[in-house]
């Protein structure tokens, strides 16, 4: 499929790659964030204490998922 049809509709060359690189950077940078985040809450939950702490990272690495979702889908 080329990258100027999205969802049927003919779209400018730079609608759908405006942002491309700089996008894909903050993107990888969040999942690799939510990634250390489940790794510290493990570490966290392994060492026994800051239930709460854990709790929360593990809340932040949920959102983090979740905006990487959204912001990957494409645009309508």
């Amino acid at each position: 499929m080329d990258r100027q049809w999205v969802a049927g509709l003919r779209v400018p060359p730079v609608a759908t790659s405006r942002y491309s690189r700089a996008m894909d950077f903050v993107l990888s940078l969040t999942m690799l964030a939510a990634i250390a985040l489940v790794i510290g809450a493990a570490w966290l939950r392994r060492r026994g204490g800051a239930t709460r702490q854990m709790w929360l990272m593990l809340v932040l690495a949920g959102v983090m998922l979740a905006n990487v979702a959204i912001w990957s889908l494409p645009p309508p």
